[in-house]
């Protein structure tokens, strides 16, 4: 491995994932080239999760931290206060890195002028379905570049109408973190929340479509649970977020890309709320609205907050 190459932090928050962490942390183990340190915070497990962390003697600098259970997002901010490395990565506890990830991402930041942000494909599979059997590949990128602008790929993401925003779908450089002072909040949605507010502040974007984490979905999970008001309140302050993103930013490529964002953030937050009993705040939803200016997400947000079922009649009447 060359000197010159950036140092890697993996951050693995974990809780009550007995039944799992031993097949994420064995694929860190299995690395073509190893991370330069791996923090692992067990988040307050009620299970033998940190006995089980504790097994293990990695041929890495690895820390392992207990503390009370204070949630996913404040157990990556943990990590990130400990991290001495160039670029941090946050691996979910129930997943599976391929082999060659740490010497992909190594490759990739390796390049001057380095990217802030490395974004890479994934695929998932169902707990109980054997890992080489067949996958459903609902995470890929579907473009690859190097050093992209921010608006180069904010158009990528409109070309193919998604964009994936999940922690564990790419590496940052850490001072880009630490030097716009962002973490993840204590509710859910934080890492969506925390991908918008790197790509508004990030300069340099390397992409690729190659697949290289596998998300387990399983029962039991923040992916799979039902909706509560960590939802609700979660989704608020996305729609927060957004709406300060879009004071900031006036190109034709973020006006499009945050009227975008906004549509799809309007109905988990209206229908969380509803599912957790929480009162739906208009006056976040009409600033929204103001700031988006666009007459098809007004109808949209009238639709959804009329009729709990207007997303379907609106899909039924598309197809």
């Amino acid at each position: 491995m060359q000197s010159n190459q950036p140092t890697i932090s993996v951050i693995v928050p974990a809780y009550n994932v007995e039944s799992y962490i031993a097949e994420s942390l064995k694929s860190l183990l299995n690395q073509t080239v190893y991370p330069d340190e791996v923090f692992i915070i067990d988040d307050g497990s009620t299970d033998s999760t940190l006995e089980i962390v504790k097994s293990f003697d990695f041929p890495f600098k690895s820390t392992v931290i207990s503390t009370e259970n204070r949630g996913q997002g404040q157990a990556r901010n943990l990590g990130m206060e400990k991290s001495e490395s160039d670029y941090l990565y946050f691996f979910d506890s129930d997943d599976i890195l391929d082999s060659r990830f740490i010497e992909f991402a190594k490759e990739k930041t390796s390049r001057t002028p380095s990217p802030d942000l490395l974004l890479f494909s994934g695929e998932v599979f169902h707990d109980g379905e054997d890992f080489m059997g067949t996958r459903v590949s609902s995470y890929k990128r579907g473009f690859s570049g190097d050093r992209l602008s921010v608006e180069q790929t904010l158009s990528a993401f409109m070309n193919e109408g998604r964009w994936d925003v999940g922690a564990s779908l790419y590496m940052v450089k850490r001072e880009l973190m630490k030097n716009n002072d962002l973490s993840f909040h204590s509710w859910h949605h934080e890492d969506t929340q925390v991908f918008y507010q790197l790509l508004s502040v990030a300069s340099r974007i390397t992409a690729s479509n190659k697949v290289f984490y596998y998300r387990r979905i399983r029962s039991n999970s923040i992916m799979t649970m039902s909706f509560n008001k960590k939802h609700a309140t979660g989704s608020r302050l996305l729609i927060e977020s957004l709406i300060e993103i879009a004071n900031a930013r006036s190109s034709a490529y973020w006006k499009e890309f945050i009227k975008r964002s906004m549509k799809l953030s309007i109905e988990p937050y209206i229908r969380s709320c509803r599912y957790s009993g929480t009162r739906v705040d208009l006056s976040i939803i009409m600033k929204m609205l103001f700031q988006a200016k666009s007459p098809k997400l007004y109808l949209w947000a009238t639709l959804v907050l009329i009729n709990k079922d207007a997303i379907n009649i609106i899909r039924k009447l598309k197809s």
